[in-house]
């Protein structure tokens, strides 16, 4: 959707968040599909404070896993703020291999540091690695923001990763707020619940909003078509979009 229909309680529960008027640095939005969650993550993304920074990571592209994760958000916020995770990549390497400065071949260092066959090396590498991450990431000067969209798309190893030791570092870190959205979201965890506040994204029934949304974009449509367009779609932002576009384009020919 081009235009944005109001969801007044998630951009200020996001708000509260960011400013830190509220406990809570872990937000997670659940959403069925074509119920805005990119468009509410895009608004979130926009809303931010003028020192925050941010990265967007979306899931369904991390078919590597946890090191997309990590290559990502370096990044997006910069390689040299991440020299804990690099020094902790070249000590795993073997033969004193250099770290390659090439963001995919970096990528693939992480990789071959993590794609060993014996569990408890594995998992003592990342928890290395991880702990470097973070350690990196509390030393910016400012607050940090992580956006995870498409949570139910991630690899099966990375959800739990996510929903696990990444959600708890992120709790013991002050400056990293992350935001993660899906059409499922993490299970909670005792490690990180009183950090987190969940949300679910539901069909959008009010004809005013609506009215203002069409008004907004542009739609040519009165109240009664707008709350037509509402009932026979249940409120369904994505289809009650496609609708008024669609109608839009057969009066214009």
């Amino acid at each position: 959707m081009k235009h944005f229909v109001n969801r007044t309680n998630e951009m200020k529960l996001f708000r509260q968040m960011v400013i830190r008027d509220i406990s809570q640095r872990i937000l997670l939005i659940e959403a069925p599909a074509g119920y805005g969650k990119t468009n509410l993550l895009l608004q979130f993304e926009r809303s931010v404070p003028e020192n925050m920074k941010s990265a967007w990571v979306d899931l369904k592209s991390a078919q590597t896993g946890i090191p997309y994760i990590f290559s990502r958000i370096r990044r997006k916020l910069g390689e040299a703020n991440f020299p804990r995770l690099a020094t902790a990549v070249q000590q795993f390497l073997d033969g004193g291999i250099q770290v390659r400065e090439n963001v995919q071949e970096g990528q693939d260092n992480l990789i071959q540091v993590l794609s060993v066959p014996d569990d408890s090396v594995r998992n003592f590498r990342l928890m290395t690695l991880q702990e470097a991450f973070f350690c990196d990431l509390c030393y910016f000067q400012r607050p940090i923001l992580l956006i995870l969209d498409t949570f139910n798309a991630a690899p099966e190893s990375l959800a739990q990763w996510v929903g696990g030791g990444f959600l708890a570092e992120v709790a013991d870190a002050s400056n990293v707020f992350v935001v993660i959205a899906g059409q499922t979201i993490p299970r909670v965890s005792g490690e990180w619940t009183n950090c987190h506040h969940a949300c679910r994204l539901t069909a959008i029934l009010d004809p005013d909003e609506w009215y203002l949304y069409a008004k907004d974009a542009g739609f040519p449509f009165n109240r009664d078509q707008i709350s037509m367009a509402v009932m026979i779609f249940e409120g369904w932002p994505a289809k009650i979009v496609e609708t008024f576009e669609a109608l839009v384009r057969e009066q214009a020919q």
